[in-house]
C-alpha cells in the first residue's frame, strides 16, 4: 500500500459517492471489532449529532444487518427497519437507506451505509456506488491482511515500536492503549515482585484473548501493558477498552489476588504525528487519571 493516507482514501470515497448519489448521511464501517458497538471508521453528515450516534450494534441482530453480512447490498424505506438503527433514535428525518457490504476473502468484514432523507429510483446510480464500493472492499482487505500479521503478542519494545512506524508510515488510523494495574505496588510489597510479575503476564494473556486479531499486545519486564487497536479510532478501542476494564473488576488471580485496571489511550493522527507524540501523550493521559483517583 502506497503512503497515500488511508484515511483520505476512504472520504474520497465518500465524496465521489455523494457526487454520484446526493445523501444525508455516509458512513464506512468495519467490523473488525469484537466489541458490542462499532462506529464509523470515517462518515459525513448533514445532521448534527454526536459521533456516538452513528454506532451500530456490532453484528446485532437486525434485518439490514443479517443480509449484510450475506454479502448482498440493502435499499429499503421500510419503516420498522429503519426505526430499528441506532441513528433513528437521534434523527427521524431517515426514509430510506443504502448499505453495500465491504467483503474480502474473508467474507463481510464491514459496510458503507448511506442514508436518505426521501425513497426515490436509484436504479441508473446502483452499478457505480457498487464500482466504488468494491474498490473499498479491495484497499480494506490489503490493509487488514497486513494488521493480522501482527496479532502476535509483542514481547519487545522496540519491536512494538516498529509496528507503531509501520502504521505511521503508512498513514494508518490507530489507537494507542496503556494498561496499567491498580495498587501494583501494594501487590508487590504484600506478595513479592514475582508474583506480581506472574499476575500481570496472566492480565496480558487474558486481554491478548479478549483483542480481535488485528489488535496487538506489548508485554514485557516490569512496565505496563501497551495496545494497538489497528485501524481503530478512539471511540472503538474505547469501547473495547471499558469491556476488558469490566472484565477484571471480578479477577482474582489464583483465586486469591484481586488486579484491577486503569487505562488511557490516544489516536494517531489526531493526538500525535510521532510514536514518540503518542506514547507521551497517552502516559499524559494516564497520570492525569492516576491524580483524580
Amino acid at each position: 500500500m502506497s503512503n497515500t493516507n488511508y484515511m483520505n482514501k476512504l472520504y474520497n470515497a465518500i465524496e465521489s459517492i455523494e457526487t454520484i448519489l446526493p445523501f444525508s448521511y455516509c458512513g464506512i464501517y468495519l467490523f473488525i471489532n469484537n466489541h458490542e458497538y462499532v462506529y464509523p471508521l470515517c462518515y459525513k453528515s448533514k445532521f448534527n449529532l454526536e459521533p456516538s450516534s452513528y454506532k451500530f450494534k456490532n453484528l446485532c441482530c437486525n434485518e439490514a444487518f443479517n443480509i449484510i453480512t450475506t454479502g448482498k447490498p440493502l435499499y429499503t424505506n421500510n419503516k420498522e427497519l429503519i426505526s430499528s438503527l441506532p441513528i433513528f433514535q437521534y434523527e427521524n428525518r431517515i426514509k430510506s437507506i443504502l448499505v453495500f457490504p465491504i467483503k474480502t476473502s474473508e467474507g463481510t468484514v464491514g459496510c458503507t451505509f448511506i442514508a436518505f432523507n426521501k425513497y426515490k429510483n436509484i436504479e441508473d446510480k446502483m452499478d457505480l456506488i457498487s464500482s466504488l464500493n468494491k474498490n473499498l472492499s479491495l484497499l480494506c482487505e490489503d490493509t487488514i491482511n497486513n494488521c493480522k500479521t501482527y496479532h502476535k503478542p509483542f514481547t519487545k519494545y522496540n519491536e512494538f515500536l516498529e509496528l507503531l512506524d509501520r502504521n505511521i508510515n503508512q498513514k494508518l488510523i490507530f489507537t494507542l492503549a496503556i494498561i496499567e494495574i491498580k495498587d501494583y505496588s501494594h501487590i508487590i510489597d504484600k506478595y513479592n515482585l514475582e508474583v506480581f510479575q506472574s499476575l500481570k503476564k496472566d492480565v496480558a494473556n487474558i486481554i491478548h484473548s479478549m483483542l480481535s486479531p488485528y489488535d496487538s499486545i506489548l508485554y514485557y519486564g516490569k512496565d505496563d501493558i501497551f495496545l494497538c487497536f489497528n485501524l481503530q479510532d478512539s471511540l472503538n478501542a474505547r469501547e473495547k477498552l471499558y469491556e476488558i476494564s469490566k472484565h477484571f473488576e471480578q479477577y482474582k488471580f489464583k483465586n486469591k489476588i484481586s488486579a484491577n485496571i486503569m487505562f488511557s489511550y490516544s489516536e494517531y493522527p489526531i493526538d500525535g504525528i510521532n510514536k514518540e507524540e503518542i506514547i507521551n501523550k497517552t502516559y499524559k493521559n494516564l497520570y492525569k487519571l492516576k491524580n483524580t483517583l
